[in-house]
């Protein structure tokens, strides 16, 4: 289990931004653990982006074709308002069935 881990943790593909900017920033040289290290790192990356491009981040269902997909907040609230709307129309049947006893 602990060599399958590693192995994921390991895998560059599993790699967040953040990840990716300091794997590649070691793999190039610079001394990632320190202050100095990353900020000629950035200096770097920020001279020739074309070099070195970040990839994209994968969206949900590993499909970047067609339309993105709504982020997660957009989703969550449409979920909320829908929640509330239903819950607005139980508490309006149920005063309208009190007041009709």
């Amino acid at each position: 289990m602990v060599a399958k881990l590693r192995r994921k943790l390991a895998d560059p593909s599993n790699f967040g931004m953040a990840k990716s900017f300091f794997a590649e920033g070691e793999e190039m040289g610079f001394d990632m653990k320190t202050e100095e290290g990353v900020q000629t790192w950035v200096k770097e990356c920020n001279a020739n982006p074309e070099r070195h491009a970040l990839p994209l981040p994968v969206l949900p269902h590993g499909s970047l074709s067609g339309s993105l997909e709504p982020s997660m907040d957009l989703q969550m609230a449409k979920r909320r308002k829908s929640r509330e709307e239903r819950k607005r129309k139980r508490k309006q049947a149920k005063t309208s069935r009190r007041r009709n006893r």
